[in-house]
């Protein structure tokens, strides 16, 4: 990982939508684990990968809350500026020799569109991320999902109302790599 004063690589593993039949004795989401669990395939769980190419964009290094103000999660980025494609996953930090990349510290943003299938409509839907490195807010078509703090661990939301069976649905991830005190060493 490349590090940067106060700062650390910015890795997003890989990203799963999770359809499960819920209420299944063997269903780890409905045992209360949270799903943290590698999900598989199975009888009663069905796997959507979102790992791919997304679009990126970084904060300004002068004005790193501008994402926040202009609620870039509630369009796509596109539409708020210049964006670079970005594979996931990945260190957006390691991908390129661009310098500002390289060395970039606080928050970037990613999204991407995808699908679900209308089978997939009333039935409890998750987005599980293998892991991001530092802070992470989630948005799915520009509401907040979840929010996580921890690089190396796992989290997951179950996804209700946010989604939209058979139609493009927008989700946006803006993540902090910047250390603290309080934050786990890399």
């Amino acid at each position: 990982f490349a590090v940067a004063a106060m700062g650390t690589a910015s890795a997003v593993v890989t990203i799963v939508l999770i359809f499960t039949l819920g209420g299944k004795g063997h269903d780890i989401v409905a045992q209360g684990t949270l799903g943290i669990l590698y999900p598989q395939d199975s009888e009663s769980r069905e796997i959507k990968s979102l790992d791919g190419i997304w679009n990126f964009r970084l904060a300004p290094r002068l004005q790193p809350d501008l994402g926040f103000q202009q609620e870039w999660y509630s369009k796509p980025l596109d539409e708020t500026g210049d964006v670079d494609l970005m594979p996931v996953p990945s260190s957006y930090n390691d991908v390129t020799q661009s310098k500002e990349y390289r060395d970039h510290v606080g928050w970037a943003w990613y999204d991407r569109t995808f699908r679900i299938p209308q089978q997939w409509k009333d039935k409890r839907v998750f987005v599980r991320f293998g892991a991001a490195n530092y802070h992470s807010i989630v948005y799915v078509n520009g509401q907040k999902v979840v929010e996580h703090a921890g690089g190396a661990l796992p989290f997951l939301a179950e996804l209700k109302t946010e989604l939209k069976p058979a139609e493009d649905n927008l989700i946006t991830v803006a993540i902090n790599n910047t250390l603290s005190s309080d934050t786990v060493p890399q």
